[in-house]
């Protein structure tokens, strides 16, 4: 109880006020030199505002701003006088980021932000920053190209950098020079000719910033996302470039230097800086890409920094010259289709589709209700299709009533359904649907047609006055129903007639019983139309009997180490991929790691999972076949686990 009571008068005595300090507007810069074609990390820091709005940034004309977004880096202090009293003392602090990328060279004024506090404007200082242009050198060149300047939506094109390195002097001019830079760092497989007084050489880098997914404009998607790309370009023996320093495959769990990459290398002559042809070998890294919003893309600008090769000298040793190269962006721009020869039946289809039709009753009676499916598959924008009105097909239009369509879609599929009811007798087709799209290959409308589809349609039934009062025998074998004037009642006398008069309590209790049976049905229904209908939730309750199944088929397989490791992977990025209703395929390392810090697990197994991973990937890389056996055992334990993890967390049951 005395605790509490001091607890209380603490409680009253303290009390919390901002650090003393006029409002202020810093502003900090991460470095203050740079070479063209590099960006600049900017930040301002708001100091002694306690509810700041963002600054404004004018006059950045010589630079290309964005946003990279704020952070708040408030403290506090406690502070306790002689009597007791508790002072809690904050100063607000709030950090607002921007990437500036220098649209030239030279030294450049970086103006003064402002923000306005309490009807006050604040001012930043401004700061200068010196870009350095590229050097005049032909020993290494970049270029950007594209292999389409204008492409419709959906229409893949291709974005390419082409490195050009200065073949080497003397006898090595035969050999490969990002390869022969590797040896000279320790790493390579060929020996050298040689000897090299250096060591410690860092691969060539590029950079280039189209190679992140998830930092791509909206509305520009990658053919491949990044892993399966640069997966394809990885070279394990470090004779290639790092791609903007990334490391997405480890040879081990203390790798942490970047991947190289490398394209096959090829012989070209070229002219250098003098103009005359020499030889010079080419690296080209490609990758496809389609737009599905019109507008202008810009790809650039990409840079490349290394050292190279220049010369060879007396002695046999080589010698290193460093090189900055650039090259400037390159846009593709997006046009919208042409409207000249648009058909009506187009429906916002771009890409390639096929259509199919589906009818079901064929044979019905006039009023009865008819299903029409339509489904269209294919590649393109899917998700912009419209319905298809079939109001405007005259022999639909004229003999059915047509109910409005639903939609329902997938990746490569999109389905309309329809009710219909047939208005007349002796139907015996249902007629073609058309539906347009646009070619992106053929760069035109194509009209396709749906199947005609034969129906029978015929008269409705009516009944008649015997089929409405059916007869039942009675004991006396007279008609329990006669047609007379005198009405029904005319057949019996009054004491013939059973008591007809309504039980109240019998009748609210069959009335509560009726009623009770219709709210079970009711919730019954829902439950499973609500079980059925949730694609998500369907997935979720599979999700470990599917990964079960797949981490038996991984085992029982007898593939080559890189398969089997791929398989193992899959199970277990499968399960949490199900489990966040998000698509597998593409997902990295990184991102596995991220969903399940976001579930909530324990950092013990994600950080298992994360090496675990890893580990597999060095697999599917470059490993043995001995490097499978520990990721076979651990993979049975990491799946039970994380079963376990997802049922607690109550999203698997």
């Amino acid at each position: 109880m005395k605790s509490l009571i001091l607890f209380g008068c603490l409680l009253v005595s303290s009390s919390a006020v901002a650090a003393d300090g006029e409002p202020e507007l810093l502003v900090q810069l991460s470095q203050d030199r740079i070479y063209e074609g590099e960006s600049v990390l900017y930040r301002v820091t708001l100091v002694n505002v306690e509810n700041p709005s963002p600054p404004k940034l004018k006059g950045f004309d010589d630079f290309e701003v964005q946003s990279r977004g704020a952070q708040s880096l408030d403290s506090q202090e406690i502070r306790v006088d002689e009597n007791g009293g508790m002072t809690r003392i904050v100063q607000y602090r709030r950090a607002y980021d921007f990437l500036l990328t220098p649209k030239r060279s030279g030294e450049l004024t970086i103006p003064a932000p402002t923000a306005e506090v309490m009807g006050k404007v604040l001012r930043g200082q401004a700061v200068t920053l010196q870009v350095v242009a590229p050097e005049d050198q032909d020993l290494a060149i970049l270029e950007v190209a594209v292999d389409k300047e204008t492409v419709y939506p959906m229409q893949p094109f291709t974005v390419k950098v082409n490195v050009a390195v200065k073949a080497l002097p003397g006898p090595l001019a035969d050999r490969d020079p990002v390869a022969v830079l590797a040896a000279l760092s320790g790493g390579g497989s060929s020996p050298m000719s040689v000897f090299f007084d250096r060591r410690g050489v860092e691969p060539p880098a590029l950079s280039f910033p189209w190679v992140d997914d998830g930092k791509l404009p909206t509305g520009l998607e990658p053919i491949q996302p990044v892993r399966r790309w640069l997966g394809n370009l990885l070279n394990r023996r470090g004779e290639g470039f790092s791609i903007n320093g990334l490391l997405i495959f480890r040879a081990s769990l203390f790798d942490e230097s970047p991947n190289t990459f490398v394209s096959e290398a090829r012989k070209t002559r070229r002219n250098d800086k003098s103009g005359q042809s020499v030889d010079y070998w080419e690296y080209s890294f490609q990758r496809e890409f389609v737009a599905k919003q019109v507008g202008e893309y810009s790809f650039g600008p990409a840079t490349l920094k290394a050292r190279f090769i220049a010369q060879v000298n007396t002695r046999g040793e080589a010698e290193l010259e460093r090189v900055y190269a650039i090259a400037k962006p390159i846009a593709v721009t997006v046009r919208d289709i042409p409207l000249d020869g648009r058909p009506a039946s187009y429906n916002g289809a771009i890409g390639q589709f096929q259509i199919e039709s589906q009818l079901a009753p064929t044979k019905a009676k006039v009023g009865d209700p008819m299903t029409l499916t339509l489904t269209v598959r294919g590649k393109g924008t899917l998700d912009a299709l419209t319905t298809p009105r079939l109001e405007d097909i005259s022999e639909v239009a004229d003999h059915f009533r047509i109910h409005e369509g639903t939609e329902e879609s997938d990746d490569e599929m999109r389905r309309f359904t329809y009710s219909l009811r047939p208005l007349d007798a002796g139907i015996e087709r249902f007629p073609p649907v058309e539906m347009s799209y646009f070619d992106v290959d053929r760069e035109e409308y194509v009209t396709l047609k749906t199947a005609e589809i034969p129906v029978e349609v015929g008269i409705a039934e009516e009944l008649s006055s015997t089929e409405i009062a059916m007869a039942n025998a009675s004991p006396s074998g007279a008609r329990d129903v006669e047609i007379q004037k005198g009405g029904l009642m005319a057949n019996h006398t009054l004491t013939s007639l059973r008591d007809d008069s309504v039980d109240p309590y019998r009748w609210f209790a069959g009335l509560g019983s009726l009623a009770g049976v219709y709210v079970i049905v009711v919730l019954v229904t829902q439950k499973a139309r609500r079980l059925m209908g949730d694609p998500a939730l369907v997935r979720r309750r599979a999700a470990a009997t599917r990964a079960r199944g797949r981490l038996r088929e991984a085992r029982r397989r007898h593939a080559d180490a890189a398969e089997e490791a791929d398989s193992l992977r899959a199970a277990i990025v499968g399960l949490i991929a199900d489990v966040a209703g998000i698509d597998e395929a593409g997902l990295t390392t990184g991102d596995v790691r991220e969903r399940l810090l976001e579930m909530g697990a324990d950092e013990s197994i994600v950080e298992r999972l994360t090496a675990w991973c890893e580990a597999c990937d060095a697999a599917r890389y470059g490993a043995g076949a001995a490097a499978l056996h520990g990721l076979e055992d651990e993979s049975g334990t990491l799946l039970d686990e994380l079963i376990t993890i997802f049922k607690r967390k109550r999203v698997l049951k």
